[in-house]
């Protein structure tokens, strides 16, 4: 039983419970759901009842579901929900601007039960006449339909993966600064920021000492905007050509700091952050933190915490996923930051590569303040051109521009060592299935009876995980459209694992990705010394 399996189990029952207008316990199978998520091992791995009921979120009543689940492969109050219900309204509800109430007026007052139901009853002018129903919102009903994702709704709906997210958004930062509007910083917030793997919507933020109405006007006028939705002193609400929504709040420069935390979330972070000031007395919000009538100015998320007396919580961390407990007893981790990655080890290239391909690479690390870039070849590439990998490293320079230069091998053991070159490479990456049972170790590549360094591509699946005594790295990466993670990789990062953080670059400019994969890496706990390619040397000898 997979987390996700269960998770989605709560979110469809939250959902369900919307339609029926019941408040309070839809949020709290949604806490309970992004619990699950986030938990860094598997649900089932907990033998002891009292064990799932510990989790954030998960008392007596969700705790046999989730045992119900484990034993029959169903939950029941699920099954009686949906007999309540047509699946196609969860459909509807799901459409941007539409909600659970207006979901259940379309049911009850026009009989409609999904998404083919509901075009009918617009082409008709069924809605036209609905009272509360004027012609703006009819027609973002039709927007939304148009706009639906092919394939239908999901749980993620309209969600974009990470990478894409934070390229819309490195656009629009830069369209915005662009401008001449009185902004004095302009950052993004959101699950973006907690570097989720992927996003619904984006959540900026603004500091002005000017006429925050002169920002907001800047803002909807960006060339991106297709329709603005809401547009206030405070907060504005765009949607992007694409249909992404866009939120900017602008405060001012003293109140940047709980701003920030506050846009930043997570949802449950925050209701603890809330909970720990009431408990000193104070009051928190997206304006600063008071006590009485008086305020504390938050001009940065230092402040906030320290406030607290708590120390800063990096925003990949802040789910309520343990960081509390891990701040109080002084043993927040430490984790991985863009400026400790001092090298990319997965660059796949051709045999031909030469010393003229090799240029580009050399200048954008160089502009990164890079140290080394690691050429990944594979053996039937190699064999398919005749080429050696000792001829590749008579080829390319050991070191240019201040940049080493390491080739790697990627092979996959379970294929056979048929077509291996007999030259040693830098390093031994082995793909899903290499990696073979009970500890063994098959002659590895120029160095019989070697170990791998680094398992990749744990989207190949299946990914057995090394363990801290294998000293086997494993690879977590962020592509140009998705996010690859070795399976339980809080749980691996918190026993001590070894990693391989990689941008799989296509492209020299692509070696900017490293900075969003540490993120990745941060919000899985991992830390900066359990990185390979956070090393001064990462072929050098590892610790036993």
């Amino acid at each position: 039983m997979a987390n996700e399996e269960i998770a989605r189990i709560f979110y469809e029952i939250a959902d369900l419970l919307d339609l029926e207008g019941v408040r309070f316990k839809p949020e709290a199978y949604r806490r309970a759901a992004r619990t699950l998520e986030q938990f860094p091992s598997e649900v089932r791995s907990l033998k002891d009842p009292s064990a799932v009921r510990a989790l954030p979120g998960i008392g007596e009543a969700l705790s046999s579901k989730i045992e119900e689940y484990r034993s029959t492969g169903k939950v029941l109050y699920l099954e009686r929900l949906r007999e309540k219900w047509p699946p196609g309204l969860l459909e509807i509800m799901r459409l941007e601007g539409v909600g659970p109430k207006t979901t259940r007026r379309f049911h009850e007052e026009l009989a409609i039960r999904d998404l083919a139901d509901l075009k009918a009853a617009l082409e008709a002018g069924k809605l036209d006449h609905l009272p509360g129903f004027k012609a703006r919102k009819v027609e973002l009903l039709r927007q939304a339909l148009s706009h639906r994702p092919p394939g239908g709704a999901s749980r993620s709906g309209g969600r974009l993966p990470l990478p894409e997210a934070q390229r819309i958004a490195d656009e629009l930062l830069a369209s915005f600064r662009a401008t001449k509007a009185p902004v004095d910083r302009v950052v993004y917030a959101g699950s973006l920021r907690r570097r989720r793997e992927d996003v619904g919507d984006l959540d900026l933020l603004a500091t002005t000492r000017g006429d925050p109405r002169a920002v907001m006007e800047a803002f909807c006028h960006l060339p991106p905007v297709r329709e603005v939705r809401l547009s206030g002193e405070t907060k504005t609400t765009v949607i992007l050509d694409g249909g992404l929504q866009v939120d900017l709040r602008v405060v001012a420069p003293e109140a940047f700091g709980a701003a920030w935390v506050y846009f930043t979330g997570s949802k449950d972070h925050n209701i603890r952050l809330r909970t720990l000031a009431q408990q000193k007395g104070m009051k928190m919000n997206e304006y600063g933190l008071t006590r009485g009538e008086g305020r504390t100015d938050s001009p940065t998320e230092e402040a906030v915490y320290g406030a607290l007396g708590l120390p800063f919580i990096p925003p990949e961390l802040r789910e309520d996923q343990g960081e509390f407990e891990a701040a109080a007893a002084g043993r927040l981790p430490r984790v991985v930051q863009p400026g400790d990655l001092k090298g990319e080890l997965h660059i796949h290239v051709p045999a031909s590569f030469g010393p003229e391909d090799l240029d580009p690479w050399v200048r954008e690390a160089r502009d990164l303040q890079l140290r080394f870039l690691g050429f990944v070849f594979r053996p039937e590439d190699l064999s398919a051109s005749s080429t050696r990998l000792g001829e590749i490293r008579q080829r390319l320079p050991g070191r240019k521009g201040g940049v080493r230069i390491l080739l790697a091998l990627e092979t996959s053991l379970s294929t056979g060592e048929k077509g291996l070159p007999d030259d040693p490479p830098d390093l031994w990456f082995v793909r899903p299935g290499g990696a073979r049972k009970g500890g063994t170790t098959a002659p590895g590549p120029g160095a019989s009876g070697r170990w791998p360094d680094v398992q990749v591509h744990p989207e190949e699946g299946p990914f057995p995980p090394g363990s801290p005594k294998d000293r086997l790295a494993l690879e977590l990466a962020v592509g140009p459209r998705e996010v690859y993670l070795p399976p339980g990789a809080r749980a691996l990062a918190e026993g001590g694992a070894l990693f391989l953080l990689s941008a799989r670059p296509r492209l020299p400019e692509e070696l900017r990705r490293l900075s969003l994969v540490a993120g990745v890496g941060a919000r899985h706990w991992v830390c900066g010394d359990q990185v390979l390619n956070a090393r001064e040397d990462p072929v050098g000898r590892r610790p036993a």
